[in-house]
């Protein structure tokens, strides 16, 4: 909380630089609300069962899914309860797949999260492990990355979203995951994404300052400040390239953006008004094939 309320962004650079270099484990830094992955409520029940409640009624607008579909959430971070609240909501099977294993994964709170979703279940008391409750459950944690996507069967998904996730994929791998998502959705079927295209240095886009050589550095992209900084129409044109017919459900603008152009990147200069005023946005992207 100090660092977001306190220090001016530029600070901020150094202090994660330095903190992330630390030898001290991602459960510690998630205690003290640092480097966290997900809300401080996310493995409550009730948030689970809201934010799956939010993005099935925003795909149900475009496409008709029926129960016992297939999920697939995009970098769930620190909590995979949602894929409780998906099978509440009629999943058959739910996946699972992020970069590293991050999320709280105890085995009474997931049963009892379970029972608190009043999910129907004829034997947790014979589940001695996390795995056994995965695989009771149909659920699969992967945290492999793009491995994980690789071991996925061809148009064998009916739902992918992510909240918050799309804006951290590496610039040099996320047309590969684009193409991924478009290769293991069925046809026709959606992904929802909602993307924050604010820095994570003042929430507002002083990341664009960087020219491409220093923010893409090892440096850079691993201590826990790294978006890859694709603007809005950047996005829509990649998905668009990939096989993805794009729809916007909702955007949010700011009156004018946040810095004068002389004060970006030259990477950035040309981009649009709307490029630069866009903070955050939510697309549904149905997968088109032959």
């Amino acid at each position: 909380m100090i660092l977001k309320t306190l220090l001016p962004w530029w600070l901020k650079i150094f202090v994660k630089i330095i903190l992330s270099r630390l030898p001290i484990d991602y459960s510690t830094w998630r205690s003290i609300s640092l480097f966290r992955h997900s809300a401080p409520n996310a493995n409550e029940s009730a948030t689970a069962l809201r934010t799956i409640e939010r993005y099935l009624l925003i795909a149900r607008k475009y496409v008709h899914i029926e129960k016992d579909y297939t999920c697939l959430e995009v970098g769930p971070g620190d909590s995979i309860i949602t894929s409780l609240a998906a099978k509440k909501h009629g999943a058959g099977q739910y996946l699972l797949v992020d970069t590293k294993k991050n999320a709280y994964t105890n085995l009474n709170h997931l049963i009892n999260i379970s029972l608190e979703m009043k999910i129907e279940h004829n034997n947790y008391n014979k589940l001695n492990s996390i795995e056994d409750f995965l695989k009771y459950n149909n659920i699969e944690y992967k945290t492999e990355g793009m491995k994980s996507y690789n071991e996925i069967s061809d148009s064998s998904v009916d739902l992918i979203w992510s909240k918050s996730v799309i804006e951290h994929i590496h610039a040099d791998q996320i047309e590969n995951v684009f193409k991924e998502f478009h290769r293991i959705l069925k046809h026709n079927s959606v992904a929802v994404h909602s993307i924050d295209f604010r820095d994570h240095l003042s929430g507002s886009i002083n990341s664009l300052r960087f020219n491409k050589s220093i923010w893409e550095s090892y440096l850079f992209k691993n201590s826990g400040i790294y978006t890859n900084r694709l603007r809005p129409s950047q996005v829509i044109s990649l998905l668009s390239k990939n096989g993805f017919e794009v729809s916007i459900f909702h955007q949010d603008f700011v009156d004018q953006a946040p810095l004068h152009r002389n004060k970006l990147s030259k990477d950035f200069r040309d981009l649009s008004d709307d490029d630069l005023r866009c903070m955050g946005m939510i697309i549904v992207t149905k997968a088109i094939k032959n």
